[in-house]
């Protein structure tokens, strides 16, 4: 599921018939981040998608089901450019982790449930 902050032709863009990425849900927009998380990770979802590179400062997944994706940026052209490489990445969650993706599609370090300073 690609968060709110997430252009909704990201979700199209990366959907497979083998994997769909459902757009973020109008009913979820009232929620902060960390109810966010709870709610897609007790409805079962694998990722959330995010462009919001201060989430892995601000909530920890430890004990979590989820992975959380971090864009380098959530814009289309940029997106577009390294889907394939996202695609990838959705192929193997990291459960209770954040995996920060760089400029280029590369996962950025070690995914972590949590990250400490800025």
């Amino acid at each position: 599921m690609v968060d709110e902050g997430v252009p909704a032709d990201i979700a199209d863009l990366l959907s497979t018939p083998d994997f769909p990425v459902d757009r973020f849900a109008d009913v979820w927009r009232s929620l902060d981040d960390g109810n966010l998380i709870r709610q897609a990770d007790q409805l079962g979802y694998r990722w959330l998608i995010t462009g919001d590179r201060k989430m892995p400062y601000q909530r920890n997944l430890k004990g979590r089901a989820i992975s959380v994706l971090v864009l380098h940026s959530p814009r289309l052209p940029q997106v577009r450019a390294i889907g394939h490489s996202i695609r990838n990445a959705l192929l193997s969650p990291v459960a209770g982790h954040f995996v920060l993706l760089d400029v280029n599609g590369c996962v950025a370090g070690t995914p972590t449930p949590h990250l400490q300073g800025v």
